[in-house]
């Protein structure tokens, strides 16, 4: 059975007799070899010239350069440092507004004398304004990320005591990034405004009523600023909250309907989303057994 390949019409059979159809003797090709040699050189000649002409061109020097000027267009990060410096380095200042209730175990003196401590210990540059009211407060704070976080970190830890100062706090507002400062300076006040006997929250639009219980704030303390008083001038506005800015403060009934609003966002919840760490479950970690990998 080991005899040699032979052609046939352009296919290759393996046939023991020496005539093919008509009598005509067939031509033996010895086994292993791919064809006539003239056709292998044909072949071999057009693939090369196929070769030539598909050689990927080399790109002119304009296009080069406007390749490489395409790629050294500036980032966004470029971009906000070239405005902090074109505005003078202006600091970035984070405005947020929480309130809380007043334990009976603490009072208004107790609060204060908390958060004055604590800004004085981490030496930041602070502004805001902090106005208690019979068993509710709020505080609006502006500073650096870092300062107003770690004052969130304290009081959550002071929650934890046996006695704590100040409980049940929620964040209303946080904003980021602040062109400027509302307020000059850091300070707190006590007020007694008339208590609100019919009050209704609209629970399903608790964004709304937060914001604007943080608008009326801001607008408060940039009066301040745009009447251009001194120091001694603001000082003295302040002490007249209820008969100058009433109508921006809330009432103590609503601080204390809005601790209770589910929608409203716990100090717990607010530190676990923007100051813990970073934790992703991917699907294929919660199941067993583990899905087969992709295959491209």
């Amino acid at each position: 059975f080991n005899r040699p390949f032979r052609a046939r019409g352009g296919s290759w059979t393996r046939s023991g007799c020496r005539g093919g159809i008509g009598g005509r003797k067939r031509r033996e090709v010895p086994l292993g070899r791919v064809g006539p040699p003239v056709a292998v050189a044909r072949l071999g000649q057009s693939a090369s010239r196929g070769n030539s002409t598909r050689r990927r061109r080399r790109p002119a020097v304009g296009a080069m350069a406007a390749e490489t000027k395409e790629l050294d267009k500036p980032s966004l990060l470029d971009t906000i440092q070239k405005r902090f410096a074109d505005e003078g380095g202006r600091e970035s200042v984070t405005r947020l507004l929480y309130i809380g209730l007043i334990p009976k175990t603490s009072s208004q003196r107790a609060v204060c004398t908390y958060h004055e401590e604590f800004l004085k210990e981490i030496d930041a540059d602070v502004s805001g304004l902090m106005i208690l009211q019979a068993d509710t407060f709020l505080n609006l704070i502006e500073a650096a990320p870092d300062a107003i976080m770690a004052l969130l970190r304290h009081i959550a830890k002071q929650a934890e005591e046996e006695r704590p100062c100040l409980e049940t706090v929620r964040v209303l507002a946080s904003s980021e990034d602040c062109p400027s400062r509302a307020f000059v300076s850091w300070s707190y006040r006590s007020v007694n405004l008339k208590a609100e006997m019919s009050l209704v929250l609209d629970e399903e639009d608790v964004v709304g009523t937060s914001y604007e219980t943080y608008s009326k704030l801001v607008q408060l303390g940039q009066q301040l600023n745009d009447a251009d008083l001194t120091h001694a001038d603001i000082s003295a506005a302040l002490d007249n909250l209820r008969q100058r800015y009433a109508d921006f403060i809330p009432s103590n009934e609503r601080l204390k309907a809005l601790t209770s609003v589910p929608g409203i966002t716990t100090l717990e919840e607010y530190l676990d989303i923007f100051d813990a760490p970073i934790e992703v479950a991917l699907d294929r970690e919660l199941v067993w057994p583990p899905p087969p990998a992709l295959e491209y």
